[in-house]
């Protein structure tokens, strides 16, 4: 064996869960945020949904991995779901921690049972339809900025999936993502899909017009 040769072998550990839960209230839709690689829960909640209608209620985790990025003042805190290296195309590690965290956190907050909106940016919409199958009464899911691997979504799901898009995003390129929403149609789960022209990478106003029409659509 070389001596430079990574081994690895699966231990239990605790890990920190933490996140943001706004607007608790008994029968409220729930809505979870997950944010994407090198974010946070609050951060994305504040550009997806900066003025949240009280009659959803809000959790926003952190991802489990903490992935601190070095900005002028120090350290940026910021968190990432699981590993997955693009150059090898190998998962190093898997969406399962954090799957499971968030199913506990459900249960922990008494939401498991309730009604709810599953919204994922990037890394987290990528999550998504891994973590559907662990989560109960899931009505909508919005992915925004992010791809859809039809293979990655379960045969059984009876939901449909929408999607939001800037035609300039160059980390999730645009047609990547919405060649990929097409393929959903696969499983019946093709929702819809609206295109924000000029657009990057992340949140502007018209992409909140839009989300939030859709999050209305499920009350």
């Amino acid at each position: 064996m070389s001596v430079n040769q990574t081994q690895k072998i699966m231990i239990d550990a605790e890990l920190p869960f933490t996140y943001v839960h706004e607007q608790a209230g008994e029968h409220k839709t729930v809505i979870i945020f997950l944010h994407g690689y090198t974010d946070k829960g609050s951060s994305f909640l504040r550009r997806a949904f900066p003025n949240p209608d009280p009659r959803f209620e809000i959790v926003a985790p952190n991802g489990v991995f903490p992935t601190p990025v070095k900005v002028d003042s120090g350290w940026k805190e910021a968190y990432a779901w699981y590993f997955f290296d693009m150059k090898t195309q190998t998962m190093v590690i898997s969406p399962t921690t954090a799957i499971n965290a968030i199913a506990k956190l459900m249960i922990h907050l008494g939401l498991e049972d309730r009604k709810k909106i599953v919204v994922g940016f990037s890394q987290g919409g990528f999550l998504m339809p891994r973590l559907l199958p662990a989560l109960k009464n899931v009505k909508k899911v919005i992915g925004i900025g992010c791809g859809y691997r039809v293979s990655d979504y379960p045969d059984n799901l009876n939901i449909l999936i929408d999607g939001i898009h800037g035609d300039t995003d160059a980390v999730v390129p645009y047609l990547y993502a919405l060649e990929g929403h097409q393929q959903l149609s696969e499983k019946k789960l093709e929702g819809n899909f609206v295109t924000v022209k000029g657009l990057a990478h992340t949140m502007n106003d018209e992409a909140r017009e839009i989300f939030k029409k859709m999050v209305l659509e499920a009350l």
